[in-house]
């Protein structure tokens, strides 16, 4: 008797646990398209380990210093320089230095679930004001960089990065024309 009941509660639990999951594919296929959440993972091309940095750039594995594209001046403390050279850098051939960021989407509506992307380090310290810059993004971030996420174990908050995208877009200012009052 109680086996068999313990096996039509095994079979109740295993229907109800293939109606569940088949809902939460259909309810995805109807956001998003597909049936399950994605992982987004950019890379860095001949990524270089750093091993520290000081105002003058980033000194990298081999004794090599980059200074990224814009910056005049690194920050003798930086959290986000820590979180962004984390995986190594980039150097591209125009200068710029890129590094890669976990990106945290945080809207329920998202399909990606995991998010490691490519980042240009001197438009990131020149967004949250972090050492010296000639950069000059349309309107800087309100918050630091760990207050908009970065480094935390969601990461850096996808609306964040949007925005700075947005801000050093050249396409922005001429649609919006020039920064609010107030703003350098």
């Amino acid at each position: 008797m109680a086996t068999r009941f313990l096996l039509g509660l095994a079979q109740a639990i295993g229907i109800v646990a293939v109606v569940l999951v088949g809902a939460e594919m259909t309810c995805n296929m109807m956001m998003w398209g597909q049936p399950f959440p994605s992982r987004h993972v950019d890379k860095l091309n001949r990524p270089g380990k750093v091993i520290g940095w000081n105002q003058d750039g980033l000194a990298l594995e081999g004794g090599r210093t980059v200074m990224p594209a814009g910056m005049t001046a690194l920050p003798a403390k930086s959290y986000t320089l820590k979180v962004a050279t984390r995986h190594g850098v980039e150097v591209a051939s125009d200068g710029r230095v890129f590094g890669l960021i976990k990106i945290w989407h945080w809207c329920g509506n998202d399909p990606v679930r995991y998010d490691l992307s490519r980042v240009d380090i001197g438009q990131l310290l020149a967004y949250h004001r972090e050492g010296k810059s000639k950069l000059k993004p349309y309107e800087y971030s309100d918050v630091s960089f760990l207050e908009a996420g970065g480094g935390t174990e969601r990461g850096w908050s996808t609306s964040h990065r949007s925005r700075m995208r947005m801000m050093f877009d050249p396409r922005y200012a001429a649609i919006f024309g020039p920064p609010p009052p107030g703003r350098p």
